[in-house]
């Protein structure tokens, strides 16, 4: 049995849903006292039954297996609040930060209710992962500890949406335009304007027709977690989303649509313009790639007046005519 569920990738990690065949893993790497410890809710001695119930009762919570590469290193969930846990083996290597980082982005791409945590009080590493995430503590409560069979101190964590945006800012502003991370409300724009054909045909990443579901799946994925890859939101003033900007790929690549009803406004060379002097400076970045197809005119134009130099074409499947812009071009192109 799968559990159902999106898929959300990191640069080093696949988070996914919980499958049987993971309860092996999860017996061997949960049972560890140095890790079952500082958790609540497992019994112990923890045996292959209880994996098997618990990745049955986690499909209705949304629980995620942490892939790192091949191998199945610990679960990531929320539900009525962030819970995690990773195998000692692989502590120490900020993989539970990246994790729970894409899931809270994730959250925050399609709900702005605040998230909260809690740990026991000398769990440091927990304390440590959650305030690196931007989480501030609140109350302390009292709790049962299954494993160490008594009741604990649980010290609560809270992450609002304002929490988060203060700890991953994205804020570009231009003339007329906004580019920010994706909001909650920016779902239904989404899918109007990457759902017509014009527009999807442009985008290798965008499929045709395109549904509310793999919609919401390509923001979430996306999402602006304060480091590339990602894409973000082109609104308008305290106005719609009306387009997408992005960066990412090895070598960085830059993307970008706008939606067709504001086509020939100088709308993508003004939001073009913004991002990239903002990317090139934040991440340090010498050059930034991008591509068009050879039937689009329009984008060619753009990345012209960008400054970008055609370097090849890329004749399979489609036609892609590819360029190039350095940091010192941008600069003297301003």
């Amino acid at each position: 049995m799968t559990t159902t569920g999106r898929q959300l990738l990191t640069r080093r990690l696949k988070l996914r849903p919980l499958e049987n065949r993971d309860a092996g893993a999860i017996t061997r790497l949960i049972g560890d006292w140095d890790v079952i410890r500082w958790l609540t809710m497992p019994p112990y001695p923890y045996k292959r039954a209880d994996a098997e119930w618990f990745i049955g009762d986690q499909c209705s919570r949304g629980a995620l297996a942490l892939d790192f590469g091949e191998v199945f290193v610990g679960v990531v969930h929320l539900g009525s609040g962030l819970g995690y846990w990773l195998g000692k083996p692989y502590w120490g290597q900020g993989l539970m930060t990246e994790a729970a980082e894409a899931v809270i982005a994730d959250h925050f791409a399609h709900d702005d209710t605040a998230i909260t945590s809690a740990y026991i009080p000398g769990n440091d590493a927990s304390c440590s992962v959650l305030a690196k995430l931007g989480f501030l503590k609140s109350n302390v409560n009292a709790g049962y500890s299954r494993p160490l069979g008594h009741d604990v101190a649980l010290q609560g964590m809270t992450l609002t949406l304002d929490q988060w945006r203060v700890r991953n800012p994205l804020l570009i502003k231009t003339d007329r335009l906004l580019i920010r991370p994706f909001a909650r409300g920016d779902l239904d724009r989404f899918l109007a304007i990457a759902g017509q054909e014009r527009v999807s045909d442009m985008m290798a990443s965008i499929p045709h027709p395109l549904d509310r579901l793999s919609a919401s799946n390509w923001l979430g994925t996306r999402q602006f977690r304060g480091r590339t890859p990602f894409c973000a939101a082109i609104a308008e003033h305290d106005g719609p989303l009306v387009g997408v900007v992005g960066i990412g790929g090895d070598p960085v690549s830059t993307m970008y649509f706008i939606d067709p009803e504001h086509w020939d406004k100088g709308y993508a060379t003004e939001a073009m313009r913004g991002f990239l002097v903002h990317v090139f400076d934040r991440f340090g970045l010498d050059a930034i790639a991008a591509g068009a197809t050879a039937d689009n005119p329009a984008s060619k134009a753009v990345l012209k007046k960008l400054g970008f130099d055609v370097t090849s074409t890329r004749l399979e499947p489609d036609p892609v005519i590819m360029y190039r812009l350095s940091r010192t071009r941008l600069k003297a192109n301003r």
